[in-house]
């Protein structure tokens, strides 16, 4: 009896440790997105969450804005049939160059990445390739059609051109395509009474916004601000606010 329990109380630390270093490797991945960019989405209790692509405009002229992205997601596996304990698999757009605004660094571990202006290609995180057995060469439909989908629903056949060197984050349980793509997978989750009356390519769900980089978080802050007073239509997040959470979060787990 002193020995199982022993063995079982060493099973539950190594558990629970490996799962603490999991949860705060992801977490360590979310500080630094949001320690080095600003996310911007639709004004608070605005019902539609899309944004007209014209803000990017606005938002560039902001003083401290270096360089704007819109921001896509789709769910890959929509349904909610599957239980996970992690990230849920998404499809989003690339964000080409942000590396050199100090966004986390996506090395290919095999094929090669995306084909300017080239549709139906995607580069998959690599335990999204894992699960759907997927590699260079290979072809994916997306999003994922769940037993119970309506006559309606909509897949698009995806080219497999790369596959991402496991990183240990939520980035490893994502698919890249371009944002043309985005944009077309985007327009087939609106809703009925929207479709028809609203043009994806004129929209986004969200824009990342990056100043230089070396900018403090309170630099970041400032610009959030700014963003604000002065773009009307977006609500910027600030941060500092982000990172906060997700240190918090992160003590936690740890003890």
């Amino acid at each position: 009896l002193t020995i199982s329990g022993i063995v079982i109380g060493i099973f539950a630390l190594t558990t629970m440790g490996a799962l603490a270093e999991h949860f705060n490797a992801m977490l360590e991945n979310g500080v630094q997105a949001f320690a080095t960019s600003i996310h911007v989405g639709p004004p608070y209790g605005q019902t539609a969450g899309l944004l007209p692509l014209t803000a990017a405009r606005d938002i560039e002229r902001v003083p401290g804005v270096a360089a704007v992205y819109a921001t896509y997601e789709i769910q890959a596996r929509p349904g909610g049939e599957q239980i996970t304990f992690g990230p849920p698999d998404l499809i989003t757009n690339e964000h080409r160059g942000a590396e050199a605004f100090g966004a986390p660094a996506m090395p290919i571990a095999a094929g090669r990445d995306l084909a300017p202006d080239e549709r139906g290609e995607v580069v998959l995180g690599s335990a999204f390739a894992s699960e759907f057995g997927a590699h260079p060469g290979s072809v994916i439909p997306l999003p994922v059609r769940p037993a119970d989908a309506a006559a309606a629903f909509q897949t698009h056949r995806f080219a497999v051109v790369g596959v991402l060197t496991p990183i240990g984050t939520g980035l490893d349980n994502s698919a890249y395509v371009d944002d043309a793509d985005a944009q077309m997978l985007l327009a087939d989750t609106l809703p009925a009474a929207l479709r028809g009356k609203v043009d994806p390519t004129t929209m986004a769900q969200g824009f990342q916004v990056f100043a230089r980089p070396g900018e403090s978080v309170a630099d970041l802050d400032a610009i959030a601000g700014r963003i604000d007073a002065e773009v009307p239509v977006v609500q910027a997040q600030k941060p500092s606010a982000a990172v906060a959470t997700f240190q918090s979060t992160g003590s936690t787990f740890t003890a």
